[in-house]
């Protein structure tokens, strides 16, 4: 995500056109989970996760100090919880 969202701001484009490119690529990416046969409810919450990550991502990275740090905290932060949170509503037996 960083050397996409780099090397679009070296094609200078505006940061909106970043934004919505990298949500379309980054949301698109993730719809590949259904190839693999994973639940549908599954492939839905990562790719609308995605899709808002990529186009939150080009700001934080772009405008923010230490916006990498940021992004990269949110990401991972989103598996963590999600993963939290499903282990509490559905628990292994």
């Amino acid at each position: 995500m960083t050397a996409l969202v780099v090397a679009l701001a070296a094609q200078n484009l505006r940061l909106g056109q970043i934004a919505l490119l990298t949500a379309i690529l980054f949301g698109g990416f993730h719809l590949t989970l259904a190839l693999d046969g994973a639940n549908p409810f599954y492939v839905l919450r990562y790719t609308v996760a995605a899709t808002l990550f990529g186009a939150i991502t080009p700001y934080q990275m772009l405008k923010m100090r230490n916006g990498f740090v940021y992004s990269f905290s949110l990401h991972w932060g989103w598996y963590a919880l999600d993963t939290t949170i499903w282990r509490f509503l559905f628990p292994l037996t």
